[in-house]
């Protein structure tokens, strides 16, 4: 087990040199102590992992019935070249695949480390690392002695059974050191087939600084009046076609029975943030902390030569708090929009004879001549 960070302190040595940390990281390191973070020993007693159709989670052992064991970590977003991914489409691959009603769809944000970070957190966030990487191979291995017992040999994971980490390279070198935390949403749709569940028991209704709408006596307007928040709150479910910019075109045509759900983003104040901001709040450069769970799935792949045991691990992020804005600028989503398809018109063969005179020609020839045609495609 790593060690945790130690008690809070204004100095850090740094290359021999003292340093002061910021109130900031002063307050990070304070809440990386507590019970519930990543690297602090006690948030890893009282756990077992329980497996229910191949999906192992990590659960208390003192609660009947067993609850999802939530950890805490901290980091800043990283870009999409890391594996960060808010748009309409979240992390379907491959990327252009067309969706439909009921598709597994949801975010997914890379976490590394800020670039000014002091060495105290760059220790705190490493540990986190190496925490998260140790429970994972070591649940692996578990898993491995317990299928040889109590399962078929098909199901047993072949020695070169491919574990898919969560774990990664910012430079996307395989040979390089994993630096890099991938959180994966649940859905981010759900459609009328799907009941609403809550990501957070208790929820409030909240104000939202972030959606305003103009309105008069409840109305919509267009006129000088007062902006009234919106209310937003873990039950809230959007219309797509005005959430995402990009939900348009040919990969959505089949998947305009969906709603978007709100999901339990927090700006610096702990209020909601509308699912049609978080791209632009939780941009990369914001330092954020986010609560998890752990889950890891077994996949039994029949489609080579012998059966092969995959096993994909997921921290499944179920809320985050911006600690920290970005002070990168935004990009918003370019969306090239179709391109018009226009059918030319038709013409007579006379309409192209120099030999004949308007007046052999219909009313409806002459008629389609005044249209301008250097608008038209052909």
């Amino acid at each position: 087990m790593p060690s945790p960070a130690s008690s809070v302190s204004t100095l850090t040595s740094e290359e021999g040199d003292f340093v002061v940390i910021s109130p900031f990281y002063e307050q990070i390191i304070e809440r990386a102590n507590r019970a519930t973070a990543f690297v602090n020993p006690q948030a890893w007693t009282n756990i077992e992992i329980v497996n229910v159709k191949g999906n192992h989670s990590w659960v208390l052992n003192t609660t009947t019935p067993r609850q999802e064991k939530d950890f805490i970590g901290f980091g800043e977003i990283l870009g999409h070249q890391q594996g960060t991914r808010t748009s309409a489409k979240g992390n379907t691959y491959p990327p252009d695949k067309k969706l439909r009603d009921g598709d597994s769809v949801k975010f997914t944000f890379a976490i590394g480390q800020p670039q000014d970070a002091p060495a105290r957190f760059r220790t705190i966030f490493n540990d986190q690392l190496s925490v998260i990487d140790r429970e994972f191979r070591d649940s692996c291995s578990v898993y491995v002695q317990h299928a040889e017992t109590t399962r078929d040999a098909d199901s047993v994971p072949t020695p070169e059974a491919e574990y898919k980490h969560f774990l990664r390279s910012s430079t996307l070198d395989p040979s390089s050191a994993n630096d890099t935390i991938l959180l994966t949403t649940n859905n981010i749709y759900v459609t009328n087939t799907i009941p609403r569940r809550s990501l957070a028991p208790g929820a409030r209704t909240l104000p939202s600084r972030l959606t305003n709408q103009t309105t008069t006596n409840g109305n919509p307007s267009t006129g000088s009046t007062a902006a009234a928040p919106s209310i937003v709150s873990l039950d809230t479910t959007y219309d797509p076609n005005t959430t995402f910019p990009d939900h348009q075109g040919e990969q959505f045509e089949k998947h305009q029975n969906s709603r978007v759900t709100q999901l339990d983003f927090r700006d610096e104040h702990g209020m909601l943030v509308p699912m049609a901001d978080v791209p632009r709040i939780f941009r990369p450069g914001a330092f954020i902390q986010f609560r998890v769970t752990l889950h890891s799935y077994d996949i039994l792949d029949k489609k080579g030569p012998e059966p092969r045991r995959n096993r994909s691990h997921v921290l499944r992020l179920h809320s985050a708090q911006i600690l920290r804005e970005s002070d990168q600028e935004y990009e918003p989503i370019r969306v090239t929009p179709p391109a018009p398809s226009f059918s030319p018109v038709k013409r007579s063969n006379n309409d192209f004879d120099s030999n004949s005179s308007p007046s052999k020609r219909n009313r409806s020839d002459r008629g389609a001549r005044s249209i301008d045609s250097s608008s038209m495609t052909y």
